[in-house]
């Protein structure tokens, strides 16, 4: 990683410790000489940083639910996906990135039926004023949904995926953005499910994500920079 260093300083001024000695205030720019410093610094072992420009790129939380987080193997996999969704939604709204959030909605007695608290979005990770909550009742968030319009109004051609369930919802919404023409990249470990079928959540995570792989960028979390 290249990190440059610009200094412009008066050509009759002397740079002493932390300041600059100036002899006559220079009247023109013509007066003015300019260092250019650059500094290497390794990048941590295995990071490979992914820059996304913020203004192209929307971050999908997809049903971050209460009532989902009963469904995983352990608290432990709740508390460390929601730390490593918070993160990314942090840093994508300190840089512009607009965040969108998915929301299923079931019926009477299922299990997340509309407006029941299990239903409510993770207070952790909550939606405030600029975000925008898409409303859903299939897997996959774009079928006659307004996904697609809040992305367009946005200007957004990539998507950054995160959220529940791995085998559900974020594959069958990872494929239509695809098939959509959208860039896709799902955050390597930012979605999870419950074991299923004699399977551990982790096993079904690693078999997504290699399947992911055949249409999109898979990342990990600490690699995304906006």
């Amino acid at each position: 990683m290249l990190v440059v260093s610009l200094s412009l300083f008066p050509s009759n001024s002397t740079p002493v410790g932390h300041h600059i000695q100036v002899t006559n205030p220079p009247l023109t720019s013509e007066h003015m000489f300019v260092t250019l410093v650059t500094h290497e610094f390794p990048h941590p072992k295995g990071r490979s940083d992914i820059y996304l420009m913020p203004n192209e790129t929307a971050l999908l939380v997809i049903d971050m639910q209460v009532g989902l987080f009963e469904e995983l193997d352990s608290i432990d996999a709740g508390e460390g996906l929601l730390h490593r969704v918070q993160r990314l939604i942090t840093k994508a709204r300190a840089a512009g990135c607009p965040v969108v959030y998915v929301q299923h909605n079931e019926g009477a007695g299922e299990p997340l039926e509309t407006n029941t608290p299990a239903w409510s979005i993770n207070p952790a990770i909550y939606p405030v004023d600029g975000d925008a909550v898409v409303q859903k009742f299939t897997p996959d968030a774009f079928y006659k949904t307004n996904l697609q319009d809040e992305l367009r109004r946005r200007g957004v051609t990539k998507l950054l995926i995160t959220g529940m369930q791995t085998n559900f919802c974020v594959d069958a919404t990872s494929h239509r953005a695809h098939n959509l023409g959208y860039e896709v990249l799902v955050v390597e470990d930012a979605h999870n499910t419950g074991g299923q079928g004699g399977r551990t959540a982790e096993e079904i995570v690693n078999q997504y994500n290699e399947t992911f792989r055949s249409f999109a960028k898979v990342v990990p979390s600490d690699d995304i920079v906006f």
